[in-house]
């Protein structure tokens, strides 16, 4: 049965593997004749271009402005922004109040697209959602989403990121709430919201689903394929995360796209694999298409990889050369090493004989003194065996002895209740008084705090510096002067005794389970390492 599951487990690396070097290489001939699907993406803003002249109605002269700007949205965020300026301009002049509507959404969409977050949330401000029909309502949605999640992203590390995802997660229910269920945009965003509860089974399932419903050249492929992408890499399943971000970008450049994210995350992903070659092609098409649609937070995401790469290939070339110098001095070397070992050798051979009837009398020893070490290595098994176990009880104690105090200031809460209550009916005032308070569970808190504080450091007195080695330098903790740790050192010290289910760990400090997530979430984004691996340093401090 095992041997039949590794094979099994085996056969889907390897599968995953080809999947992966075949999409790659799908990618690498599209590229190759990219610049067919962009010419063709231009002839059709041409020939719309070219039927403005022939227009009599204002209404068909604002629709073919429409359509020109969805042509240019994902290609040239100027030239998109002019054509939703034409909307504008036109439904202020001659059209009726949905056509206003319909121009600001269009405009607050380039906006955003071009970096300009201010003036995109003025103008969705001023928009009144009461009055939209359920069309403009989701598209208003829409960019409200992308808003605050283009506002995240550019402002990452920024003490308002934590505002925009929640604005962010609101106007995506919102937008869940109205768009058809089997619509891909639906999927997608739902997909969206399981990333953010991390149930990230459920969001690739339901990407998978969705895209086998798509083609290629489908302009919901490319953001749908992303989607599934970023599932796979959350899993840890790094080969088909490169798949689908190859699939997306394959789709982008079919579609004429160059406003697009796929391709430069790709290219981050196979400069960590050391594909120096694709990562630099992919890279530099990633900048180009960022500087030609002009979209601002593509050109900032691009701007911080390009270093990288050069840096890559720079030491590549820097290695080449010295592997050369270095493969003309080993081989020399070896050379005159080999000719002092035969000369050696001749020697030794010499000395062989005499050597002989020694090495009985060593081996003998060598014997003797292996049987003395053989002892010596199970003692110190055996040794080791009773301190790992003594660890474990320690460390189960220590669990315990929280939870005991934890549940008798619980205890305490719940017997001052039932006083409050029974002294109520007798009409006790003084009692009643000091009953209302809470000073007294307080102060049993604090107390519990400091003695949980000071008994854990006894054990791991380098706690608080080991868990500043694991946050990025400007994110470390600093206690105030009275501190022996604060709420989210307590947190993951409970984390390192084992007690990891966030309902657990808020009913030991006292603290609601959504501040509980939100300390640990805040902390895990302070790391310098990804989710998993910053749980595993954790779970070792103080072993070392």
């Amino acid at each position: 049965m095992r041997l039949t599951l590794a094979l099994v487990f085996f056969a889907n690396i390897i599968f995953a593997q080809s999947d992966m070097v075949i999409a790659l290489d799908s990618l690498d001939d599209k590229i190759l004749v990219k610049q067919q699907y962009y010419n063709e993406r231009e002839q059709r803003i041409k020939a719309l271009s070219l039927l403005i002249s022939s227009v009599r109605s204002d209404e068909t002269t604002f629709d073919l402005y429409k359509t020109i700007f969805k042509e240019y949205l994902p290609y040239n965020s100027d030239s998109a922004l002019y054509y939703s300026g034409k909307c504008l301009e036109l439904a202020n002049l001659k059209l009726d109040y949905k056509a206003k509507v319909d121009a600001k959404l269009l405009k607050s969409k380039s906006l955003i697209l071009l970096g300009f977050y201010g003036e995109a949330k003025e103008i969705l401000n001023s928009i009144k959602t009461k009055s939209l029909s359920k069309s403009q309502l989701s598209h208003y949605y829409v960019n409200q989403v992308e808003l605050n999640r283009f506002k995240s992203i550019y402002l990452s590390g920024s003490t308002f990121l934590l505002d925009f995802n929640e604005l962010r997660a609101s106007y995506q229910d919102s937008l869940l709430n109205i768009l058809d269920k089997s619509s891909p945009k639906y999927k997608v965003s739902l997909a969206d919201r399981k990333r953010d509860v991390e149930d990230y089974i459920s969001m690739r399932d339901i990407m998978i689903e969705s895209l086998n419903s798509l083609k290629v050249e489908d302009r919901e492929y490319g953001y749908t394929a992303y989607t599934l992408a970023e599932a796979y890499g959350l899993l840890g399943q790094e080969d088909l995360k490169v798949k689908y971000l190859a699939q997306s970008a394959m789709s982008d450049i079919v579609g004429g796209v160059r406003e697009n994210s796929a391709i430069r995350e790709l290219a981050l992903l196979l400069l960590k694999r050391n594909d120096i070659s694709r990562s630099n092609k992919y890279i530099r098409i990633a900048f180009e298409d960022a500087v030609y649609s002009n979209a601002r937070l593509r050109a900032y995401e691009v701007s911080q990889i390009l270093p990288l790469i050069d840096l890559a290939y720079d030491n590549l070339r820097e290695k080449m050369s010295s592997n050369k110098t270095l493969f003309g001095i080993v081989i020399s070397l070896l050379a005159l090493f080999f000719f002092f070992i035969l000369v050696y050798i001749l020697k030794q051979k010499r000395k062989l004989e005499l050597a002989n009837s020694n090495n009985r009398l060593v081996n003998k020893q060598l014997f003797d003194l292996n049987m003395v070490l053989e002892e010596t290595n199970k003692r110190v098994s055996s040794d080791n065996i009773t301190l790992e176990s003594l660890n474990n009880v320690k460390q189960e104690y220590i669990a315990h002895y929280i939870k005991l105090s934890s549940s008798y200031i619980e205890k305490i809460d719940v017997y001052r209740k039932m006083l409050y209550k029974k002294a109520s009916n007798d009409k006790k005032e003084t009692l009643l008084k000091l009953l209302r308070s809470n000073d007294f569970v307080n102060e049993e808190l604090k107390s519990f705090y400091k003695d949980f504080d000071r008994t854990f450091l006894d054990l791991y007195p380098n706690f608080v510096r080991d868990m500043n080695t694991l946050l990025k330098e400007d994110e470390r903790i600093v206690l105030k002067a009275d501190e022996l740790m604060n709420v989210e050192l307590r947190i993951y010290a409970l984390i390192r005794l084992g007690i990891s289910e966030s309902a657990q760990i808020a009913k030991i400090l006292r603290y609601s389970v959504t501040t509980i997530y939100n300390y640990r979430t805040k902390m895990r984004n302070s790391s310098k390492y990804s989710k998993s691996i910053f749980k595993e340093k954790v779970a070792i401090i103080g072993t070392l």
